[in-house]
């Protein structure tokens, strides 16, 4: 049985990149793609230069190829994100936002 690849930080476990695209079912491009357009929070790096992934940037990750599947462009995707981490906007606002997507189909 291989090992999970997991390492602990902070006392947060953490993955390399490929575990990272492993468990999201995306590849490593798609992963600094992703962090390249500010989808996903720029991770901390190792003193070998190595990214330090956490469960966050996968869920983000998954959370994205979702809405992707949706119908949402990577900018609206952005959009969301935003609202999402904007402690001013309300669930209704994001849940407002998201429903004005669909309507238009």
């Amino acid at each position: 049985m291989k090992p999970d690849n997991k390492e602990k930080y902070n006392g947060v476990s953490t993955f390399k990149i490929g575990e990272v695209a492993r468990r999201a079912d995306v590849n490593k491009e798609t992963v600094r793609y992703y962090e390249k357009r500010n989808l996903i929070p720029k991770p901390d790096r190792r003193r070998s230069g190595y990214r330090i992934f956490t469960q966050r940037h996968i869920d983000q990750i998954k959370f994205i190829k979702r809405e992707q599947e949706l119908g949402f462009t990577l900018r609206e995707i952005k959009e969301l994100l935003e609202l999402r981490i904007d402690v001013d906007t309300t669930c209704s606002e994001v849940k407002s936002e998201a429903e004005e997507k669909y309507q238009v189909w």
